[in-house]
């Protein structure tokens, strides 16, 4: 043990934190505790570090000591943990949990205490799976009540209260609260896993009551508790107990339920004796002495009595045989499955109860026969109710078909026959993946089975009740049923086409969507009957007098079917099987002309929208009108593409001559005065390089129109603009045609667009074009005056930063670069770097992007290592470092000197703990192949780097050190 004089020397000579890092990374031996703590070492732990918008939990040399020497000295240890002042630092409160782990159980329960507090912290970085860890070592160490206080405080709960949320037209709605602990859901979840398992086979039925208790608990936290009902709705949040593809994604109660179920099928598999203790406590809460409330518990016990039939017979005898349970919605799929595996071990009179109650019918015969009536104002008959008695039947005979003997398996036969095989029996619900939406009172299927005359009666007679979106069944959800029915089997259903003629609105809307839906799947059907039924929409007073429908039960006018006439046109104006015959161009034309005079959008529907909703391509494609415009340059490649194929090419290539129909409603609709909308000039901007290939002379002496320059027009010329460098792609073609606008666009960097977009940066898109361009060799860079010397002069960092970035991801991405563009990239490159040398610091981000450039491997090697290092001095910085980290140990074998000195930059120019912790294998990668190299330069100051990096505190390298003498010069 070293004297006093000696420990205080020690300290003496600490001068700098890293000083301090290296003296107690260097201890070996438990004997300096004491004098250690004698001089107050262990009492003055590093606090947390806050800045603005981060905070960081440095790491405390002696923490980390009393972790290494806890297998040694465990009791020392324990009693100096429990002396340090408690400072919030979870990197402390992970080294004592190290600490723990590494004594033995009785020894490292007297930190629980402590632990339980750290369990509280908001910030928990890997504590809490360290102390998941030490859970597990306290139970099987023994320590079996305090690994019990330690997870239960891990496992704590609160109420997470949700914000008000804007639904649609700025109604307010609540969500419901849910249960939250302060580790992560995934982190909550791996503890369960992992460490819950051990506390079981330890604590037993305590382990399983600490579970019941807690997932008791998250159910009351779930909101789901109106009323002081029992109900929990687990059948919906839950709907099997057991692990299946129809629970909903992972949350905390689910977890608890899994946990629950694990716990209880392991105690009482290994002592069946305690089945009923198992049972016991899931049904009674023991710390509040009073019964467990949630229908949850009643779903497990069914579950764990499935599992031990032999043990359990008496139970599952009750459970069966009781009304309660057999009518129980929330119970059903457990009491289901159990009947399914044991009704035919039952005696003879349990058997005739159950099929009893299965002959009695159901008990629910007159609520179904309100719903009836109230939706279809229409009292059910004898004969519809009793087919309802028959098909519940089935369903409920089918859980336990195999068990069944005669004369109830024909009876189960005869019902099959009848209504064919039920889609799984044992769930109440089952979700196909489908949202649930609006209510049919007959489903596609149903729907099938009528003839014409009788699809157009029942469409006709068919009044819904009080609409209600999704509570009772509205035009809406019959007219989903109707497109389904019509997408089953769109040549059998055109012919229904003109029997729709008068029918409402959303019948008709929803019999020309279901077409519209077949489009591109191969099921081909005759256009003429359909265009005849959307001439004939297209046709009737939009509004509609007097009529009053509740918001999304049904249409409101002829506008929804009137767009969807021009969405099915356009599907219909494409290139093979299926499109429009060439022969009925003339009646498509006068379909789809009126809805371009379409009202919608209106003024009103452009004001004051804000993100996605208000800009103006969302707009477009959400309105009347603008599906409309679509429609017709769609209708203008198709007549192009036809007469081609015609024999017509001459034709073709006059482009809007040969067809003046489109040329009059384009150039119409450019007219603001007649067509104010931000949103239809922006179909304009979107279908710019298709108008050039329609109509390349037409398309050049218009783009002043599409893209006006006057001030009064400037909303106009963003919406056209915008739109187009957003979403058209960077044909070269398109910079001769646009070359002025891309100047234009250019010299107004520093100007806001007056548009919001929900979609793309029109900013960096330019930047993104400007790249292409001159990767192809269009544009140079040299000229101060041309557009892309002005992009990079008058660009902010951060997008000169995206344009080098994109081009860099794009060489990246790149199987292949041809010597030339690879030549040409180089030139742009040097010359970027050159321009930023004289103000590095406003020029973070452009020198920073070449980190894809350097990680593409594309580039010869040394300019590449040259460029690397000269970034790296002048940003401080780089993209994608681990992509550069990669690059570097591939390059590290033929110059070792030059790769370290980059990778030296780059922890150099860390800004974070973290950005060094992350990529600490790929760092001690590189400084081994250095110091392999066996050239003595590389190798010293790899050495260097390694010891520089270990005195901040990276203990990782140590054995690199250690190893350095087996590599000598």
């Amino acid at each position: 043990m070293p004297s006093r004089e000696i420990v205080i020397k020690a300290l003496e000579a600490i001068e700098r934190p890293v000083d301090f890092e290296f003296f107690f990374g260097e201890l070996k031996s438990p004997d300096w505790l004491g004098p250690l703590a004698a001089e107050g070492v262990f009492n003055k732990p590093y606090p947390p570090v806050e800045e603005k918008e981060w905070i960081s939990f440095p790491i405390w040399p002696p923490s980390r000591y009393l972790a290494r020497m806890a297998p040694q000295a465990p009791d020392l240890v324990a009693q100096l943990a429990l002396r340090i002042p408690e400072i919030g630092n979870v990197r402390i409160h992970e080294d004592l949990t190290d600490a723990a782990l590494a004594m033995p159980a009785e020894i490292a329960q007297v930190i629980v205490p402590k632990a339980i507090q750290w369990a509280k912290s908001k910030y928990q970085l890997r504590l809490a799976d360290k102390l998941g860890k030490l859970v597990s070592h306290l139970a099987q160490g023994g320590q079996v009540e305090k690994a019990l206080e330690l997870a239960r405080a891990l496992l704590e709960l609160h109420q997470d209260q949700k914000e008000p949320m804007e639904g649609f037209e700025g109604e307010k709605y609540q969500l419901p609260p849910e249960p939250k602990s302060v580790l992560s859901d995934w982190n909550y979840e791996q503890i369960l896993i992992k460490n819950v398992p051990d506390l079981v086979r330890a604590a037993g039925l305590k382990a399983l009551d600490l579970l019941c208790d807690l997932l008791e608990e998250a159910i009351s936290l779930s909101g789901r508790t109106e009323d002081g009902e029992a109900e929990d709705y687990s059948y919906i949040w839950r709907s099997a107990i057991e692990s299946h593809d129809q629970n909903e994604g992972r949350d905390l109660k689910g977890s608890l339920v899994s946990a629950v179920r694990d716990a209880s099928a392991t105690i009482a598999t290994s002592n069946p004796v305690l089945l009923q203790e198992v049972v016991r406590c899931l049904r009674y809460n023991h710390r509040k002495a009073i019964p467990r409330k949630w229908k949850v518990f009643d779903r497990i016990v069914l579950y764990v009595i499935r599992k031990h039939p032999d043990t359990a017979r008496d139970l599952i005898r009750d459970e069966l045989v009781n009304p309660e349970n057999f009518d129980d919605t929330g119970l059903s799929h457990e009491y289901r499955l159990l009947l399914k595996e044991m009704f035919g071990v039952l005696g003879v009179l349990e058997q005739q109860v159950i099929l009893g109650w299965i002959k009695a019918g159901p008990h629910d015969v007159d609520r179904w026969a309100r719903n009836v009536t109230e939706a279809t104002s229409e009292a059910p008959s004898v004969e519809e109710t009793e087919k309802y008695k028959r098909a519940w039947q089935l369903k409920k005979l089918a859980v336990f078909s195999e068990s069944l003997s005669e004369p109830w398996a024909g009876l189960y036969r005869a019902l099959v026959e009848e209504f064919g095989p039920p889609q799984h029996p044992e769930f109440s619900f089952y979700s196909t993946g489908g949202m649930t939406g609006p209510i049919s009172p007959k489903e596609a299927t149903d729907l099938s089975l009528m003839r014409e005359d009788e699809l157009r009666q029942f469409l006709t007679d068919w009044k819904p009740g009080e609409e209600a979106l999704g509570i009772v069944p509205s035009r809406e959800g019959l007219g989903r049923e109707i497109s389904q029915m019509v997408a089953n089997d769109p040549t059998k259903y055109v012919q229904f086409a003109p029997s729709f003629q008068g029918l409402d609105p959303t019948y008709v809307r929803s019999f020309l969507q279901g077409f519209r839906d077949t489009i591109g799947k191969k099921k081909l059907f005759a256009w003429a009957p359909v265009i005849d039924l959307a001439y004939w929409v297209v046709t009737q007073p939009r509004e509609i007098p007097h009529r009053k429908v509740h918001k999304w039960a049904a249409d409101p006018d002829w506008s929804w079917a009137r767009k969807t006439v021009a969405s099915l046109l356009s599907s219909g104006f494409f290139e093979g099987d299926g499109s429009i015959p060439w022969h009925l161009r003339e009646r498509a034309w006068a379909t789809l002309l009126p809805i371009t005079k379409d009202p919608h959008p209106e003024p009103d529907d452009e004001v004051e929208r804000k993100g996605l909703s208000g800009d103006p391509s969302h707009l477009a494609i959400n309105s009347v009108r603008g599906e409309a415009i679509e429609s017709v340059v769609r209708y203008a490649c198709w007549v192009k593409r036809s007469l081609g194929k015609e024999g017509k090419k001459r034709l073709a290539g006059q482009g809007l001559r040969s067809m003046p129909e489109v040329r009059d409603v384009l150039e119409a609709h450019l007219e603001p005065t007649r067509d104010p909308s931000l949103a239809i000039r922006s179909i304009y901007g979107r279908w710019f390089p298709t108008l050039y290939w329609l109509d390349a002379k037409w398309a050049i002496r218009n783009v002043k129109k599409i893209f006006p320059g006057s001030t009064g027009l400037l909303k106009h010329r963003d919406a056209a603009w915008d739109t187009y460098i957003i979403f058209s792609a960077p044909y070269l073609n398109m910079l001769d045609a646009l070359r002025a606008q891309y100047s234009k666009a250019v010299a107004e960097l520093s100007r806001s667009s007056t548009i919001e977009h929900g979609v793309g940066d029109p900013k960096e898109r330019l930047a993104e074009h400007l790249m292409t361009f001159y990767w192809h060799g269009k544009l140079p860079y040299r000229e101060a005056s041309g557009i892309l010397g002005k992009f990079f002069s008058i660009a902010t960092d951060k997008l000169r930063g995206h344009a080098l970035k994109f081009l860099g991801r794009s060489i990246h991405s790149a199987e292949k670069v041809p010597p030339a563009v690879i030549g040409r990239l180089r030139r742009l490159w040097e010359w970027s770097a050159e321009k930023a040398k004289g103000h590095p610091a406003q020029n973070v981000r452009t020198l920073a992007a070449y980190g894809w450039w350097f990680a593409s491997g594309k580039f010869p090697q040394k300019w590449s290592m040259d460029q690397l290092a000269t970034v790296l001095r002048m940003a401080k910085t780089i993209e994608v470092d681990f992509l550069v980290l990669e690059r570097l140990l591939v390059i590290a074998h033929s110059m070792p000197l030059e790769t370290i000195r980059c990778v030296h930059l780059l922890c150099e120019g860390a800004e974070r703990q973290w950005e060094i912790s992350s990529r600490l294998d790929e760092i001690k990668q590189i400084l081994s192949a250095a110091i392999k190299a066996k050239r003595g330069v590389a190798k010293e100051e790899a050495i260097e780097l390694a010891e520089l990096l270990t005195a901040k505190g990276y203990r990782y390298f140590d054995d690199l050190l250690e190893e350095t003498s087996e590599f000598p010069d």
